[in-house]
């Protein structure tokens, strides 16, 4: 396979990432090809099948044999084409009406009157029997061909034979069978295509929310954002507690900007679920950039009632603490949040780094630093960082030599650069974090910052 071969990713959020890699766990049901985001979103839980982009030709040569041994397999079937060809050509001789005076004799005159008294019984081995079974086999072929881009397993044949004998007028399974079609088609980037499936197979099932929902993905993906909306709020009018629609509707009012929109949406989703952790930290983020932070610390902590170990919780709440001025408060703060989380949150932090080296440029991750030892060096950093900010990242450069999964001393480090007005250090060190922690709000606040500084 070509190196060189530059591929993005399909998913428009991800900002055309570079493809890293490829997943082949057989029980996978996303999209294969992922970039580095993909990976820790979609294949986190089975990481350890996947593989370099460059390691696809070394593991198809794995399958070289079996695709041999299948050829020869569908060679010797194909045998049955001649047996069927001579079939026909007996059934033509035996059965014909017509009669050929010059060969004609008693013994075969007798055969063709008993061939065509008989013609019945060879007729309903023809149609219930040979027929049948030819079809079945023809549209078993024809679904595993129509299955090749769905990432979903294969049914067996008797499995298949089974669904046939099902009474056609069975709504449930025809439009899971239609929506199976249209998917595949959003699957390999047909949006359009996938689109008119949709719009086409709804008028036959008007309740199914779930082509209202693959319309408006569709139409994200081809960022007509105003056409997605249309199609999620179509998906509450069938569907009004259908979360993933607020869901979706509420992320495209914060990407254009619209934060008290987005917050409603969100809302919404909590409403239906408070414990929908994903929601109430976007409830977070907006009300941080609105700086309603009773708000932003009411729903911090719901999420760290529920999960003690959310490392952008954790971060979000020491951060907003810093913004009340109450310093002591803050690192008291800190220091709980680090006790009470304990190691869970550097194996969260050490996981992503693990897991992102292997499929872009390694680097040495160093030991895994004493807690009181952060805690102290943390402290003594950001006491630095107004008054003495070469000495805060002085600090920082030193721990992350060790220790480069501590991503506080990472931000900090961003920080002191842009007490330093080294801003353009200080926007790549952005970045690098926003490639590692996508989420990462107090980044996004940072940069915010810096480019007002700029201007």
């Amino acid at each position: 396979m070509n190196n060189s071969l530059m591929l993005t990713c399909r998913y428009s959020l991800h900002n055309n990432e570079q493809i890293s890699g490829f997943c082949p766990f057989p029980n996978c049901t996303h999209f294969r090809l992922f970039c580095v985001n993909c990976l820790l979103e979609y294949h986190c839980g089975h990481a350890g099948e996947c593989k370099k982009l460059n390691e696809y030709s070394q593991w198809a040569e794995t399958f070289k044999q079996i695709n041999h041994e299948n050829t020869t397999k569908l060679d010797s079937i194909q045998e049955i084409i001649t047996v069927l060809k001579a079939f026909k050509e007996w059934y033509e001789e035996q059965y014909n009406t017509q009669i050929d005076d010059q060969t004609l004799n008693i013994q075969k005159f007798q055969q063709k009157i008993t061939n065509l008294v008989k013609i019945q019984q060879i007729t309903n081995i023809i149609d219930q029997s040979i027929k049948p079974q030819f079809e079945k086999l023809k549209m078993y072929l024809e679904y595993i061909m129509s299955q090749n881009n769905i990432t979903k397993g294969l049914i067996t044949y008797d499995d298949f034979i089974q669904t046939l004998q099902q009474p056609i007028s069975n709504l449930n399974s025809r439009s899971q069978k239609n929506y199976e079609e249209a998917k595949s088609l959003y699957w390999t980037g047909k949006y359009k295509d996938c689109i008119q499936k949709c719009d086409s197979y709804q008028r036959f099932n008007i309740s199914d929310v779930r082509f209202s929902l693959l319309i408006g993905d569709s139409y994200l993906e081809l960022k007509e954002f105003e056409n997605a909306i249309e199609n999620y709020q179509t998906a509450l009018e069938i569907d009004e507690q259908n979360v993933y629609a607020y869901g979706k509707i509420g992320d495209i009012k914060q990407n254009q900007g619209k934060l008290e929109e987005a917050l409603s949406f969100y809302e919404e989703c909590t409403k239906i679920n408070s414990e929908l952790l994903e929601f109430q930290f976007k409830k977070a983020k907006i009300y941080q950039n609105l700086k309603q932070f009773q708000q932003c610390l009411e729903c911090l902590n719901k999420i760290l009632s529920i999960n003690s170990s959310h490392i952008e919780a954790l971060q979000m709440k020491a951060t907003i603490l810093s913004s009340k001025n109450d310093k002591k408060e803050e690192f008291d703060e800190f220091k709980q949040s680090l006790k009470f989380s304990g190691e869970n949150i550097k194996r969260y932090i050490q996981q992503q780094i693990n897991l992102r080296s292997q499929f872009e440029n390694p680097s040495v991750l160093g030991q895994m630093l004493d807690e009181d030892v952060v805690n102290q060096k943390f402290s003594e950093a950001y006491a630095n960082l107004e008054k003495n900010p070469t000495k805060t990242l002085q600090i920082c450069e030193g721990i992350l030599k060790l220790d480069k999964s501590n991503f506080q001393f990472v931000i900090l480090s961003a920080y002191a650069l842009k007490q330093l007005r080294r801003y353009e250090e200080a926007l790549n060190l952005c970045d690098m974090i926003k490639k590692l922690d996508p989420l990462n709000l107090e980044v996004g606040k940072l940069q915010y910052m810096i480019y007002q500084l700029i201007q």
